[in-house]
């Protein structure tokens, strides 16, 4: 297939480093770094200081393709001069794939709770604050009782954690991070 990314295979090496990733995606070094340390773009890290990543031109060009098929299918986070790199997120698909994973994910994870979940019990399945979790019953996220405290339906609950604006949730707790690194195997294997 001859589209205007052949020529890439072409004019470049059959491993490149992250500068010329950079030029041929016409991204940031940050942004470039990041697609891959996320793995993105599969690449070998030596672990040296400079020039550390080698990557496979075909690589690139296949993910160059991709992104222009399914523009929507990754969304980076901000690469602005002022975004602190602890924020930094890891790059969430947005195809039906994965949304259905996510649903599978976490309707395996409420499973074994009650009907009605406290603030407590929505911390411990999410790893986030009870001050972020007051947050998102102020900007009506999900439907919530008030007896003695929150109580959270598991339905309604369900229905917020598994959809993508959760996933897209910045920023995130740990242990949300760590669902979404099992999620994203999942969705890659």
């Amino acid at each position: 297939m001859k589209d205007r990314y052949h020529e890439l295979l072409k004019e470049y090496p059959a491993f490149v480093s992250l500068e010329q990733l950079r030029v041929m995606c016409h991204i940031s070094k940050r942004k470039a770094k990041y697609i891959l340390d996320s793995g993105i773009i599969p690449s070998v890290n030596s672990g040296k200081k400079t020039r550390k990543y080698s990557i496979a031109t075909k690589d690139i060009v296949s993910y160059l393709r991709e992104t222009e098929e399914h523009p929507g299918k990754y969304i980076f986070p901000s690469f602005s001069s002022g975004h602190r790199k602890s924020h930094l997120e890891m790059a969430i698909p947005t195809d039906n794939l994965f949304t259905n994973l996510l649903n599978e994910y976490y309707r395996k994870l409420i499973d074994g709770y009650p009907d009605l979940l406290t603030t407590s019990q929505v911390h411990e399945m999410t790893g986030y604050s009870n001050k972020h979790i007051k947050q998102w019953i102020n900007e009506e996220r999900f439907v919530v009782f008030q007896r003695n405290g929150f109580l959270f339906p598991k339905s309604s609950l369900i229905e917020f954690i598994s959809g993508i604006g959760y996933a897209m949730q910045t920023p995130k707790s740990m242990k949300h991070k760590k669902q979404l690194k099992e999620i994203l195997e999942m969705y890659t294997a």
